[in-house]
């Protein structure tokens, strides 16, 4: 038997040819269907920034933002578009938070501050009206236990990006990628060591079984400058670099990464900070400014 090539050459397979579509991915920033727990009763069904951009370019949409998705969701999503009989000529992504996971294609985040879980809070308290822990519990329930620290999970973002942009152009595929508003880590240990000092002064019995889950490694959960100084000197980052990104606008929200980010000052109210109807065009706006 003679083998062929070992390796995979994209531009010699028998892929279909891209179709004229933008394939729209992100989180909560990006989802058409966006609900606003803040505001249930609120219509939140105004175009969202991919359907702008793509009637800009005279193209049709596919979006398939999501609300609570991970960086691997997108990820999984625009391979899934690229090697199916329909690939898109155009892909713009929005990079979520870095610290989100994906168990298969469920959602799974390490953490959720209190404004975000303090609904399923007063639910949980209606099911256990005798738990009054339950606003911190809801809370920790979600923690993913990151023993071996946060530089793991940072780094699967900077894979999904490489293989993206390499795969987009042996493909002749537009893309592009940017971060709005939504932080690469979002949390800090001063937000969450006075949140845990709250809570184990409160319930200490509960906090007891809490440590003991995360093996007492709190300090895993929280990013440094030591640990984003390794992530910048990485080899994967360095083979990002050597690609010069053009592909990729600036580095997300953190001064060691540039800070440059296409984000809005049109938010839903107050308590939901996501964009607006105007917070979406503004987006759209931004975008096109910078990819054309």
């Amino acid at each position: 038997m003679i083998l062929g090539k070992t390796h995979l050459n994209l531009k010699e397979n028998t892929m279909s040819k891209s179709s004229n579509y933008l394939l729209g991915c992100g989180c909560s920033w990006t989802d058409h269907e966006y609900f606003s727990f803040q505001h249930p009763d609120l219509d939140c069904s105004w175009p969202k920034w991919p359907q702008i951009v793509a009637e800009h370019l005279e193209l049709d949409v596919v979006n398939v933002g999501r609300s609570g998705s991970s960086n691997e969701y997108a990820y999984i999503q625009i391979i899934d578009a690229i090697f199916s009989d329909n690939p898109p000529s155009h892909i713009i992504w929005q990079l979520t938070e870095w610290s989100r996971m994906q168990l298969g294609k469920r959602r799974v985040m390490p953490c959720k501050r209190y404004e975000t879980f303090e609904a399923q809070s007063l639910a949980e308290k209606r099911f256990r009206p005798n738990n009054s822990s339950a606003e911190y519990l809801m809370g920790m329930h979600s923690f993913t236990l990151c023993l071996d620290g946060p530089y793991p999970i940072l780094e699967n973002s900077l894979f999904y990006i490489e293989k993206v942009i390499r795969i987009c152009r042996q493909l002749d595929i537009k893309l592009h990628i940017f971060q709005s508003n939504v932080p690469m880590w979002p949390f800090t240990s001063e937000f969450f060591l006075n949140y845990l000092n709250e809570f184990e002064e409160k319930y200490p019995e509960e906090y007891k079984t809490f440590e003991t889950i995360i093996d007492g490694r709190i300090e895993n959960f929280f990013v440094t400058d030591e640990i984003l100084f390794k992530l910048l000197k990485s080899e994967r980052f360095k083979s990002i670099e050597e690609l010069n990104p053009v592909e990729v606008y600036g580095w997300p929200i953190w001064p060691s990464f540039g800070g440059k980010h296409i984000t809005t000052q049109y938010q839903i109210s107050e308590q939901d900070s996501h964009p607006s109807a105007l917070g979406q065009q503004e987006l759209a706006q931004k975008i096109i400014e910078w990819i054309d």
